[in-house]
């Protein structure tokens, strides 16, 4: 009965885009925590606030990526782009609505980091190896 239901679990259709934004999301939401709580206590340059930001997005890319391409198995590549676009729509809108504006260029950004580090952590994921099968 147990077996059933995270087999039915795992082929659901969403199941994988859902699990792997989820985690991205989630690294970056924390990696932005604790690098604004180091940031409060330190005088930090503005390229260093720039470049910790560039990190923090690809991290959530590429957990994304991973976690994507281990659940999906196959086509590295277009999992990646699409799970990285996935997040870049996400992290964009919450932009947006947290400044109240647009800017190009930190949307291109966004899109550059996000998504290229999602593309190679899917096909990381789609090349591992795994010890328990998910079905």
């Amino acid at each position: 009965m147990k077996r059933k239901l995270v087999r039915a679990l795992f082929r659901k259709k969403y199941y994988g885009i859902v699990t792997s934004v989820s985690a991205g999301l989630f690294i970056i939401i924390s990696l932005v925590c604790m690098c604004g709580l180091c940031m409060s206590h330190v005088d930090v340059p503005e390229k260093a606030v720039y470049a910790i930001s560039c990190f923090t997005l690809g991290m959530g890319g590429y957990v994304s990526g991973v976690t994507f391409g281990k659940n999906k198995r196959r086509r590295g590549i277009v999992s990646g782009l699409i799970c990285g676009l996935w997040l870049w729509g996400i992290v964009t809108l919450f932009g947006i609505a947290a400044v109240r504006g647009f800017s190009l260029g930190a949307v291109l950004k966004n899109l550059v980091f996000l998504c290229v580090p999602a593309v190679i952590g899917s096909i990381y994921g789609v090349n591992s190896k795994f010890k328990n099968p998910p079905y």
